[in-house]
């Protein structure tokens, strides 16, 4: 299946499962944020809201805390928190730590560059 056809079926199942959460959510680009940091680096929104603390899995999730912070102004930190099942004080460390990685970790940057790129023209 390629991306094409998977995509629109991941975000409408993104929005099934957080349209309960009675976020201001059609066109919130938190959702679109959530879909793209999903995509880029090949995790499933499950997984963002699991439990799990593989580094891979924190890195994405910290992606996400920092870009929603970033470019939905309109979500508060308890918000965004809300988006991915994790308290706020978690989503303010998260912010700091993925800026923090971002200056030390070229590819983690580069995949920064890619997502807001890719939500810049639509992709």
């Amino acid at each position: 299946m390629s991306e094409a056809q998977w995509f629109p079926t991941l975000r409408a199942n993104v929005t099934a499962q957080l349209m309960p959460m009675a976020l201001p959510l059609e066109g919130a680009p938190g959702i679109e944020i959530l879909c793209a940091v999903c995509r880029e680096f090949g995790v499933g929104v499950a997984d963002m809201k699991s439990p799990g603390r593989h580094a891979s899995l924190a890195g994405a999730r910290q992606m996400f805390m920092f870009l929603a912070r970033q470019h939905a102004k309109h979500l508060s930190y308890p918000q965004i928190g809300r988006l991915i099942g994790r308290d706020h004080t978690t989503i303010i460390y998260g912010v700091g730590r993925a800026a923090e990685r971002m200056q030390r970790d070229p590819e983690y940057a580069a995949k920064r560059r890619r997502i807001v790129t890719k939500l810049a023209y639509g992709q």
